[in-house]
């Protein structure tokens, strides 16, 4: 299953972070060094450790856990790209399929590089939100999905807050749902054949970055690169309703999240 946590530059086959975590890495022969990824391809990954000495790695010398991890923050931008919402003074989709959102309530604020109308600040109301109208007929025909959001929690919001809502009008199989943060816990809901558990860690005033994976048999759910939760979907079938809300319930006026999203990406791989 593909992973594309994707960030905010526009790189292709490469890209490069400041100030990624210092984590571990495991090489196949079972050595391990402790340093912080700085920039990756396709076929290697350059990373810098601890003592400041920088190292070049081929990908197919790591873990499958550590090239995942790779994946996770480089990407081809056009491969399999169905909507993409990086903020930038508006929330048009960039990809140019057209699936341009709708801002209700909602107001321009920093993203997580500092940059000032680079976000959407979504209040403690049940009204903000972002509307849009997806084509997601790419994904029925693929069959499988990911989904990329980066969020900045403030609050519990109101009632139950949801990151976003995927909604066919129905609780059919194409509703695709995530609910924000209530005492450290979330919910995944796919439709009438997957509820994708596993709980997330809260971080308040703090940015972090989620990335859903889902296929026709199995699901992955990553945390700022990690991989915190996976299973069976047991579905018939991969379907995406293309009426979506991000911030709030989408289908009646309650259900919204205090805080900030960004760089919201979809894509059928």
């Amino acid at each position: 299953m593909r992973i594309f946590a994707l960030f905010a530059s526009l790189f292709v086959f490469s890209l490069c972070f400041a100030e990624e975590p210092f984590r571990e890495w495991t090489s196949l022969n079972g050595m391990k060094i402790k340093a912080r990824f700085i920039e990756g391809t396709k076929e290697q990954v350059s990373v810098r450790r601890t003592d400041g000495r920088t190292f070049k790695i081929p990908l197919d010398q790591l873990s499958e856990e550590d090239r995942k991890y790779v994946k996770s923050l480089i990407f081809d931008p056009t491969d399999g790209l169905v909507a993409w919402y990086p903020f930038n003074g508006n929330a048009s989709d960039e990809t140019g399929n057209g699936n341009d959102g709708t801002v209700v309530g909602a107001t321009l604020t920093t993203d997580r590089h500092g940059n000032e109308n680079s976000a959407y600040y979504f209040g403690d109301n049940c009204v903000d939100r972002i509307d849009a109208n997806i084509d997601t007929s790419a994904i029925e025909a693929s069959q499988k999905f990911t989904f990329s959001i980066w969020y900045y929690h403030i609050s519990n919001g109101c009632i139950s807050p949801r990151l976003f809502e995927f909604w066919p009008g129905n609780e059919g199989p194409s509703k695709f749902v995530a609910g924000g943060v209530i005492d450290s816990k979330q919910f995944i809901y796919l439709g009438t054949g997957a509820n994708m558990g596993g709980n997330w860690v809260n971080k308040p005033q703090e940015w972090t970055h989620l990335v859903y994976s889902v296929d026709i048999n199995t699901y992955e759910v990553y945390q700022d690169g990690v991989l915190i939760a996976s299973g069976e979907t047991t579905l018939d079938s991969i379907s995406l309703a293309q009426d979506v809300a991000f911030g709030r319930m989408n289908h009646a006026a309650w259900d919204g999240i205090e805080g900030k999203l960004d760089d919201i990406r979809l894509y059928d791989t």
